[in-house]
């Protein structure tokens, strides 16, 4: 009971922090840059496939070691706690900032190849919260492998969508180079020791 009680949390967490993230991405993308990196199919493909994996499969979740330790209120609060609600719109607005770097950095390039560097960046990022989220409960990487394989074939549909000419064209973006994923992995080593710091900062006050 206590397992799912966390897989729960973690799995709204997941999306609503995502989903607040990508819409303070398209807000002030329009405010800043007068154009939308992410069309509404752009999106609907990172909620329903590269987002929808991974959240259905943290439900498989094992229960965090120790579990039976804790308080039996910790399991009687509200599903999403204030602080909660402060690291979803904290990791939204560093999802924001460096995901609207990288278009502002492609977008001397081209409007497509800066729609997919945003995109692609997007679906990483936000596949990297996953993990943010799991290393709080205390469990090992490797705990839940119905998990690794919904990170790996959310990657994959991903590259098949950048990488496929008429796939490509279908969303709106061209292939980005390897500069691009230099980006996007510094951006994803900063997010998550960013978000590590801000968490436990709230955990300590």
């Amino acid at each position: 009971g206590r397992g799912i009680f966390h897989n729960i949390r973690k799995f709204v967490m997941y999306l609503l922090a995502c989903n607040i993230g990508e819409v303070l991405i398209v807000f002030f993308a329009i405010v800043i840059f007068r154009d939308v990196p992410l069309s509404a199919t752009m999106l609907l493909w990172i909620n329903v496939i590269t987002d929808g994996l991974p959240a259905v499969a943290l439900g498989l979740d094992p229960a965090e070691r120790g579990i039976l330790k804790y308080s039996p209120r910790v399991f009687q609060s509200e599903i999403i706690t204030k602080r909660m609600w402060i690291e979803m719109v904290l990791f939204g607005m560093l999802l924001t900032i460096f995901s609207l770097i990288i278009f502002a950095v492609n977008l001397p390039e081209g409007l497509d190849e800066a729609k997919g560097a945003v995109f692609t960046a997007v679906v990483i990022f936000e596949l990297v919260n996953l993990f943010i989220i799991r290393s709080t409960y205390n469990l090992s990487f490797f705990s839940n492998t119905w998990l690794l394989v919904a990170v790996g074939a959310s990657i994959a549909l991903q590259l098949l969508i950048i990488s496929i000419p008429p796939l490509a064209s279908l969303f709106g973006v061209l292939h980005i180079d390897a500069m691009d994923w230099v980006y996007i992995g510094i951006g994803s080593v900063l997010l998550f020791v960013m978000y590590k710091a801000i968490h436990a900062l709230l955990r300590y006050r």
